[in-house]
């Protein structure tokens, strides 16, 4: 006969590993995914799925590599040479995203801080 606390203890750590995978799937599926791919455009899957300008260091093409740097600081002046019109419009599309993700992120950040002096009675 199986052992009671035994039981009750394996059915515990598959709940708790059933909700770590639900949690943390998306995530590692979406990191994964970048992974698969070669060249340029797995660096530069992983600057923008994990907003990071350390992958665009090691994009090669010239014209990608500015648009990852551009993508990340949210500044339409690094797709200036880019020579690629298609190419050039995509990264002026992609920054001026990126600056107004920046910018709501700074008024978040802001709003915040002023609760917080707000609470606190500081002007």
């Amino acid at each position: 006969m199986l052992n009671q606390p035994r039981d009750a203890h394996s059915l515990s750590f598959f709940k708790l590993s059933a909700l770590l995978l639900t949690l943390l799937g998306p995530m590692v599926a979406s990191a994964h995914y970048c992974r698969l791919k070669r060249g340029d455009s797995k660096y530069l899957c992983l600057a923008k799925q994990e907003e990071s300008l350390y992958f665009c260091r090691y994009v090669r093409a010239k014209d990608s590599k500015s648009a990852c740097v551009a993508g990340f600081y949210g500044k339409k002046s690094y797709c200036a040479g880019i020579q690629d019109s298609e190419e050039k419009a995509r990264c002026e599309a992609e920054a001026d995203i990126r600056a107004q993700r920046l910018e709501q992120r700074r008024a978040a950040q802001e709003a915040q801080r002023a609760a917080q002096q707000q609470a606190q009675g500081t002007p």
